[in-house]
């Protein structure tokens, strides 16, 4: 299943505009250190290292193209490009202070992390379980969304790093504000919201907007920790009832 990103409509955040900076920069080291190998002679400037060059170029290419769209192969290419960074790493790490390479594939390596970890938020890539359709096992719960003033039916299917993903059959414009209206501890609470990304529907289902939680306030901030807290637990209780279901047909 695909789900593309309706990137002009994307309001672009400091987040992403760190994770594509993080992406030139390593991408500046993986080639830097590849000439570096070549000039202390530990690979020979020949047609295999002109069909390796050329080979990362148009990865990294495509590597852009999918952070731009926000295409969930870029998760695919992160980890090839990490097995790389690692492979390369090891193989200089019997003698670092004299292979530069070994400090270059370390640096890598730790940006290309905070990269992955700025991208994992729900705003940009929320985890999916569209193959999960037995909604006693599903992590989405029931809430109310309130628009303008207008109350519609919705679920939150995603909760990590003061964000989140609501799923609605109504188009909502990116900056609107959403109230999230749930049932927490047998009483109603309630989030103030800002829709920050939104990715299209497959047939059947709503459509995927990604929330930036409202915390400015303490009490928002200590209701969106216990919350938080709730929401992890029940998840893996969800994990746990999965087997138990399978267990049972």
């Amino acid at each position: 299943m695909t789900m593309k990103a309706l990137f002009p409509q994307f309001r672009f955040t400091q987040e992403y505009e760190k994770a594509h900076t993080l992406q030139l920069v390593h991408m500046g080291l993986c080639f830097f250190s590849m000439l570096v190998d070549v000039f202390q002679g530990d690979t020979s400037f020949n047609f295999w290292f002109l069909v390796k060059l050329i080979f990362f170029i148009l990865f990294y290419r495509f590597m852009f193209i999918t952070l731009r769209e926000l295409f969930y192969t870029f998760w695919t290419l992160c980890l090839f490009i990490s097995v790389y960074f690692l492979s390369s790493f090891f193989s200089t790490i019997s003698d670092p202070w004299s292979q530069p390479s070994f400090f270059l594939y370390f640096l890598a390596l730790i940006f290309l992390s905070i990269q992955a970890y700025i991208m994992s938020s729900p705003i940009f890539y929320p985890r999916i379980q569209w193959w999960i359709y037995d909604f006693r096992v599903r992590d989405d719960i029931k809430i109310k969304a309130i628009i303008n003033e207008q109350t519609y039916n919705g679920r939150l299917t995603d909760l990590r790093r003061g964000a989140g993903c609501v799923v609605l059959f109504e188009t909502v414009k990116i900056g609107q504000v959403i109230t999230i209206e749930t049932i927490f501890l047998d009483k109603t609470i309630d989030f103030n919201t800002e829709v920050i990304s939104k990715r299209e529907p497959v047939p059947g289902r709503g459509i995927t907007y990604g929330v930036r939680f409202d915390l400015s306030h303490d009490e928002d901030k200590r209701m969106y920790e216990r919350f938080s807290r709730y929401w992890s637990f029940r998840s893996r209780g969800k994990v746990r009832r999965r087997f138990k279901v399978l267990d049972d047909e």
